[in-house]
């Protein structure tokens, strides 16, 4: 794969553009706030042809000028950050201008070739902008199928059984790694169902798959965990990419229903904690969940050794940051390890459904795996600090069956946390840049929160290396 600043820039402008007009102007209400979507879209359309598609174009351009101009075109070659900047088209234009305004009695022929050039270009740009709009639109459905409700309710008959009638389906903002969409139906009986469907994404930033996803949750919602009760799973790829149902639980994710009353944070938090402790407690083996190790300090390695790889599998771009950390992750194994047991590996309140005070489902499962509990613990503080004493939630995880906590292994894990998500989100630009799924979130991924999570992997490496 052939990557260049040009391509990035292009690609990203792009993309900018089109969920611009599909996703975001059309729910604009304001007049003012219409008009400025409209200039930003026709902005992003030109930048984006001046850096994917005018370059094509600009050599048969600048030989035309050239010869307007009398003048050689040996150094025409595009150098500039814009095709219009290449320092051939901008001296060939200035001789042209310049001749112009030094003889006013240059014939008409010559004044109607030099504008005739002009015109060409701009056609050129023209075609250019249109085709640019349509390429757009052509590569994302060449990669991802639109969940219509038709296609949903073919889903819903093959998982679920004929005479259930889908009522509503809407698509929920985020998943950065998965699909997820609302999903509402009619039973036979008359009875309404809500539901969800969590779909594989074409290009998986995490690279996991809800079909591994369906068969786990399943065994744990038999164990009892608080799991949204999984329905089915579909991997003939009705919705285009593998696809599960759940059905959909009361209550709402986030901290803003409760943080307000500190009883409520405590309430809230230590349930976190008991649930985290019972999730720990199952044996892995339960819910056949893949372990390249029994020893628990070996498992750790593995499962780095895992990240990395794909790290060199799908890097676009060099990273002397990850290469570090990953070797003092490797020469830095936690010396006591309590398992293996089952880490969620993304635990917090983003990913927790409570109602009235009770968590009732754990979402979000692609990053869980075989490991150390101290992960879960680690991940979970940044959430948990401000609404709880932290020693206050270790004790109440301790007093659910929870094991010991280990300053050491969240040491760990701080920077362990921060290198994962920047590999995923390396994957992500991987996938967007080389067309296996070219959407925003990927592009966002591959450039705004690569940049964060590679900061805070250097920030904290310095400390563990102080």
């Amino acid at each position: 794969m052939t990557i260049n600043g040009r391509l990035i820039v292009g690609e990203t402008l792009r993309v900018l553009r089109a969920d611009m007009d599909s996703r975001v102007a059309p729910d604009l209400s304001d007049p003012d706030a219409r008009l400025a979507a409209r200039m930003i879209s026709e902005l992003l359309a030109y930048l984006a042809m001046w850096h994917l598609d005018l370059p094509e174009d600009l050599s048969h351009h600048l030989a035309a000028r050239a010869a307007l101009a009398e003048q050689p075109d040996e150094d025409a070659g595009l150098t500039g950050d814009l095709p219009v900047e290449a320092p051939a088209y901008g001296r060939l234009a200035s001789a042209l201008q310049q001749r112009i305004e030094d003889d006013n009695g240059l014939d008409p022929g010559f004044l109607r070739a030099v504008a005739a050039a002009d015109s060409a270009l701009y056609a050129d740009e023209t075609r250019r902008l249109e085709q640019g709009t349509v390429i757009a639109r052509e590569r994302l459905e060449r990669v991802e199928v639109e969940a219509t409700p038709e296609r949903a309710q073919a889903l819903v008959t093959a998982l679920l059984g004929a005479g259930r009638t889908v009522t509503a389906l809407s698509r929920v903002p985020g998943g950065m790694s998965k699909d997820s969409f609302f999903l509402d139906i009619r039973e036979p009986d008359g009875a309404e169902l809500r539901l969800v469907i969590r779909r594989d994404l074409p290009w998986g930033p995490a690279q996991t798959t809800v079909l591994d996803e369906y068969a786990r949750l399943t065994r744990l919602f038999e164990l009892g965990l608080p799991i949204a009760e999984p329905l089915g799973c579909d991997a003939t790829r009705i919705l285009g990419q593998p696809a599960m149902l759940s059905r959909r639980v009361a209550g709402s994710s986030g901290t803003a229903p409760w943080d307000a009353d500190p009883q409520s944070r405590r309430t809230v938090c230590l349930e976190l904690a008991a649930v985290m402790a019972r999730l720990h407690r199952v044996d892995p083996a339960a819910v056949d969940m893949p372990q390249a190790s029994r020893d628990p300090r070996e498992q750790v390695r593995a499962y780095v050794i895992e990240w990395r790889d794909r790290w060199r599998r799908n890097r676009v771009h060099a990273s002397p940051t990850l290469a570090a950390a990953f070797a003092w992750l490797l020469d830095n194994i936690p010396a006591e390890i309590d398992g293996p047991a089952i880490v969620h590996g993304d635990i917090g309140f983003h990913n927790a459904i409570v109602d009235n005070e009770k968590l009732v489902a754990l979402l979000d499962w692609e990053f869980a795996h075989v490991g150390d509990p101290t992960e879960d613990l680690s991940y979970c503080r940044q959430f948990v600090e401000g609404l709880l004493p932290w020693e206050d939630f270790v004790a109440g995880y301790r007093a659910a069956g929870g094991g010991e906590y280990r300053a050491e292994n969240a040491r760990f894990f701080e920077l362990w946390r921060s290198v994962r998500n920047a590999i995923t989100c390396s994957v992500a630009w991987r996938g967007f840049l080389d067309g296996s799924y070219p959407a925003l979130k990927m592009a966002s991924q591959g450039i705004s929160a690569y940049r964060y999570f590679i900061r805070n992997t250097a920030e904290t490496l310095k400390e563990r290396l102080a």
